[in-house]
């Protein structure tokens, strides 16, 4: 492979660093980390569906506890065909990032018409600290960042009517990964109404045909499940203003790239407002992101995760701003990967390595410890982390964030609900301090304490000690206390 433009030549083993790079910095790095607590959940799932138990993580109670259906079924099919759900689901997740930087170049080289350019946006988003951080877990993560950049190279690229339902058919498909990205959709049809000048019969066709893989997984999702809305997405907040909380963790996202786009204006400042003007779309969906989680929530537990779909297109954009001068662009990247470098080696693997042997392997033991303690038809209320707990005990778990468990917002509070259902035991995870969220739920004086851990600074999102305790209910005492009354 050989392309030539403005005599800069980029051979096949230019591409062979791309694709190697997020796989081999992934596993000399934080080759351990496969996800966060919801990676359990999607395990979970996975065993479940695999062993006729339906789409749920309590056997035979289907909820719809997952974020992103064509992912689980990834997952499922794997371990049905025999194979390790966690290698299978890494394996891949690996190769979903190594098309993303393939992807990247080739939207860059049809925008920029510059080999140079197009190869900075894909060794950057290549070497991306979020991206490998997220690279290789077996999360919907990679999945989801892959079908919203081949969706944008697939429209661009479009010659004809034919190649845009193509494209509008893979941004359905895509939402079965990611529900936020149908906020590709409307971003699509202005590109097509402003930049394509399609007519309105081409527009109303695209639009029906993104709804053709979308129909028939709601409909499954209402008759399974009773809803078509994810309870991820519910349990996200009906939250609906400016959230400072969210903003602020964004903010922090993003400052890695921060050094590069004031280099780049530096140095290309003239060329600013034109590059807005040719990235408008990509950059209209890094906003509109942005955007729905500051009105959406109150707070992200790992932001990077949900914004790396879109941090594609913000590189797009900076990159985009030079021209095809050598030693403007030399300057930039390697200011660009020094500074990947320090985020990556001082803030992302120690974090990644205290998650391992603080967070992880405190949920791990307790799950383990009530395993190998309780009997197998024992019912547990974890408070709020329930994946790793869940998936390690394999016991039945009343989810006390409504994640599995949403019929808890159809009681007074979760004090009746527990009242009602007496699970004998409850875990406290992420607290910040060991004893409050008890007394909210007014069962202090019923707990009988088993074990705490304390875990210091759990991820990147989560820069504070937090505390992990199981307890015992004293179901008696609170029947005597019934009767005394």
């Amino acid at each position: 492979m050989d392309i030539q433009n403005h005599n800069y030549h980029i051979r096949w083993y230019h591409f062979a660093i791309l694709i190697l790079i997020p796989s081999v910095v992934k596993f000399l790095l934080i080759p351990y980390y496969i996800g966060a607590d919801d990676a359990y959940i999607y395990l979970r799932y996975a065993q479940n569906i695999v062993s006729g138990n339906g789409w749920s993580f309590n056997i035979g109670e289907p909820t719809y506890g997952i974020t992103s259906p064509a992912w689980m079924l990834i997952m499922a099919t794997g371990k049905k065909l025999g194979l390790d759900a966690v290698n299978f689901a890494m394996f891949i997740s690996i190769l979903f990032w190594t098309a993303i930087p393939l992807i990247i170049f080739s939207i860059s080289k049809k925008i920029s018409q510059s080999n140079i350019i197009a190869y900075l946006a894909a060794i950057l988003v290549a070497s991306d600290p979020w991206m490998i951080r997220w690279s290789g877990t077996i999360m919907e993560t990679a999945a989801a960042t892959f079908c919203a950049t081949l969706f944008f190279l697939l429209l661009i690229s479009a010659k004809s009517s034919k190649g845009i339902y193509g494209a509008f058919l893979w941004a359905g498909i895509s939402i079965l990964f990611r529900p936020e990205l149908t906020l590709l959709l409307p971003i699509a049809i202005l590109w097509l109404i402003f930049s394509h000048k399609a007519n309105f019969k081409v527009i109303l066709i695209s639009a029906i045909i993104w709804l053709v893989p979308v129909i028939p997984w709601l409909y499954y999702a209402y008759m399974q499940f009773g809803t078509i809305i994810p309870n991820t997405a519910i349990k996200m907040g009906g939250f609906l203003g400016f959230s400072t909380n969210t903003a602020v963790q964004i903010a922090k996202v993003i400052s890695i790239y921060l050094p590069g786009l004031l280099v780049a204006i530096f140095l290309e400042g003239t060329n600013i407002f034109k590059t807005i003007k040719k990235y408008w779309f990509p950059l209209a969906f890094f906003f509109s992101l942005i955007l729905f989680y500051v009105v959406k929530t109150n707070g992200l537990q790992s932001p990077a995760r949900y914004l790396l779909p879109a941090l594609p297109f913000f590189i797009l954009f900076i990159t985009g701003i030079f021209q095809a001068n050598r030693k403007k662009i030399i300057a930039f990247l390697i200011v660009s990967v020094i500074f990947y470098c320090l985020v990556l080696g001082l803030l992302i693997v120690p974090t990644l390595r205290i998650y391992k042997d603080g967070y992880l392997a405190a949920h791990k033991q307790t799950g383990l410890w009530i395993k190998e303690n309780t009997p197998p038809d024992t019912k547990i209320a974890v408070f709020l982390d329930i994946g790793v707990i869940g998936y390690y005990s394999n016991r039945y778990i009343y989810d006390m964030g409504m994640l599995i468990t949403p019929e808890i917002a159809n009681y007074e509070s979760r004090k009746q609900f527990l009242f009602e259902k007496r699970p004998e035991y409850i875990v406290f995870t992420q607290r910040n301090t060991p004893i409050s969220q008890y007394k909210s739920l007014c069962l202090g004086e019923y707990l009988i304490p088993i074990f705490s851990y304390t875990i210091p600074k759990p991820g990147v999102g989560k820069q504070r000690t937090v505390y992990i305790e199981l307890f015992k209910i004293d179901w008696n005492k609170v029947e005597k206390e019934i009767r005394d009354v």
